[in-house]
């Protein structure tokens, strides 16, 4: 899983002796690294996935409907505060019979708001999901300064559970 966490800077360091500043990242940039297409579209896509036509597996979020013998309880996309992921993990939510779990925008009200408005439509699954906004900030040991981290994560660390239909924090 290739991702990037927000930080007060907002640089993605990609070596000691360089950096790759947000304003290098610009519209029609194409990251390669390794063979990967690692710019926005390209990375949403492998996130959302489908089955490939050659091989018939499963990959990205479809990849949870794959025959696993676990049944889950709570999914989510840590990190992904795009739509089309969104309306991904709440379709496959809703034909997994789990709860969804999306990331806000970690920007301000107004666009958690908009967000939120934005997201529905009878019958999607939406009435099944929650929205974690902000990102938290916590302090890293390792980093020794606060670091970002996805807001949904933190949220599900509370809803662990088993069963579907049992109480939160009442899971094994």
């Amino acid at each position: 899983m290739i991702s990037y966490v927000p930080g007060e800077e907002n640089v993605l360091r990609i070596k000691a002796d360089g950096t790759l500043t947000l304003a290098d990242l610009t519209e029609g940039v194409v990251l390669t690294i390794n063979g990967k297409d690692l710019t926005a579209a390209g990375t949403i896509a492998n996130v959302i996935g489908g089955v490939d036509p050659v091989s018939g597996r499963r990959t990205g979020i479809e990849a949870l409907a794959a025959g696993i013998p676990e049944t889950l309880t709570d999914i989510s996309a840590p990190g992904f505060t795009h739509k089309a992921v969104h309306d991904a993990v709440t379709a496959m939510a809703k034909r997994l019979f789990c709860h969804a779990a999306l990331e806000g925008p970690s920007t301000t009200d107004e666009a958690a708001m908009a967000m939120s408005q934005s997201l529905g439509g009878s019958g999607l699954g939406y009435e099944n999901v929650a929205m974690a906004d902000p990102y938290p900030k916590v302090w890293s040991n390792a980093t020794k300064g606060y670091v970002y981290a996805s807001a949904a994560a933190h949220y599900l660390s509370c809803l662990a559970r088993i069963h579907i239909h049992e109480a939160p924090g009442k899971g094994r």
